[in-house]
């Protein structure tokens, strides 16, 4: 997109001004473009122990649509694994407790959200995104 008006710049044909000001009308249009895309987000997140292994993995795939006021995020599926004594539980929803006492579960939630979902589809849309965290 910006190479015709470039090349016209480069030919004399167009002044900075219009330069500029094609530039800016063409990031407004692709902006009001994005905003009418349902995107799909995919987070892969790790609480890792400070020996390096994995205390619990979620991969979580989320569905991200446009508001008026900014995106709402619908939770369409998670994929998650935690290990406790060398045994390894899978589960499926957000927070999924160990026995009751498990703080690893609300922390990872809490540090998805404000690392990786907090700034997602802010300006380009959504990506996939990953984040690992020592505990």
């Amino acid at each position: 997109m910006l190479l015709v008006p470039l090349a016209l710049a480069a030919s004399g044909t167009v002044s900075v001004e219009e330069l500029l000001a094609g530039l800016a009308a063409s990031q407004q249009r692709a902006q009001a473009g994005r905003a009418r895309v349902v995107y799909t987000q995919f987070v892969h997140a790790q609480l890792l122990r400070s020996n390096g292994k994995v205390a619990r993995e979620e991969k979580r795939t989320y569905t991200v649509t446009p508001k008026a006021d900014g995106f709402e995020r619908k939770l369409e599926k998670l994929e998650g694994w935690l290990e406790h004594k060398g045994r390894v539980t899978k589960f499926s929803v957000p927070e999924f407790e160990h026995k009751n006492v498990d703080l690893d579960a609300h922390l990872i939630d809490e540090l998805t959200h404000i690392s990786v979902l907090s700034r997602a589809c802010e300006s380009l849309g959504c990506s996939s995104a990953s984040v690992s965290i020592r505990v």
